[in-house]
């Protein structure tokens, strides 16, 4: 069954009841509604885009053409993949200097973006971003009080919770279209988070190799943990396996950005 088709057969009169989470990406839009009294709550999809037009326009079309983005939900959820974050510590940070904070940890910032944040507060991180204004404004007017969010933030929360699970530190890698997330973890703790741009299987092995060393992770005893874009076949599994003992592959991580919003209460 297609998503339209499933899509289709909900009940949208009681949309009220939903969360809507939209994952905004270069290469295509993700979706989930998320239905707490459904058996099965969530329902994830993915719908097309024009590569030659703005993400904007692509958004506009999407609305013209299906129903279910006009609908009043109880919360709508915007998360963003190509956006540069800055994570600050919490006790260090105010919404009246965020844009001096994002300048600084950014090399440049484009003129027509607006710099927005999310706060962790367990972990006592505030996670800052920028986002395309025009963008930002269309989607405000669209949807009723919109939760902006970097993909980073989800992440960070729920692969701290993952941490946990285990005695050990762990190195969480998300790699995502030609993009690779790092994040380092002791027990929830959070030792480092950083992305690097990755397209080649070279450049991958190495940041990983050398954000492990940097952060003096044990090759016996810690663990190195894959998600995103990455399979048990790939030969980046077959390289790490020669230097790290406990290297392990995530599994549902597809939508687990936009599930994660609902699992970890952000």
């Amino acid at each position: 069954m297609s998503p339209i088709t499933t899509i289709q057969e909900m009940d949208f009169s009681k949309s009220e009841q939903y969360t809507l989470s939209i994952r905004i990406n270069t290469d295509g839009f993700s979706f989930s509604i998320f239905d707490p009294s459904a058996e099965s709550p969530y329902l994830f999809f993915d719908l097309a885009i024009d590569p030659s037009l703005p993400i904007i326009a692509n958004f506009k079309n999407l609305v013209a053409h299906n129903p279910f983005l006009s609908q009043l939900y109880k919360r709508v959820n915007i998360i963003l993949v190509n956006t540069r974050t800055v994570v600050h510590p919490l006790d260090l940070f105010s919404p009246d200097i965020k844009e001096r904070l994002y300048q600084f940890g950014q090399r440049e910032v484009k003129t027509n973006s607006q710099i927005a944040y999310n706060i962790l507060e367990q972990k006592k991180l505030a996670v800052l971003f920028s986002i395309n204004k025009t963008l930002y404004n269309f989607l405000n007017e669209h949807f009723r009080n919109p939760h902006f969010f970097a993909q980073s933030t989800p992440l960070l929360a729920y692969y701290a919770q993952k941490s946990k699970e285990r005695n050990c530190k762990k190195l969480f890698a998300h790699i995502e279209n030609g993009n690779i997330h790092l994040f380092a973890y002791n027990k929830g703790k959070l030792l480092l988070t950083n992305t690097f741009q990755a397209k080649e299987l070279s450049n991958q092995v190495y940041y990983i190799l050398y954000v492990w060393k940097q952060i003096n992770l044990s090759q016996q005893e810690d663990e190195l943990l894959l998600a995103g874009q990455v399979s048990s076949s790939d030969q980046l599994v077959e390289i790490l396996r020669k230097y790290i003992a406990s290297v392990s592959i995530l599994q549902d991580q597809r939508y687990i950005d936009l599930k994660a919003i609902n699992l970890c209460e952000l």
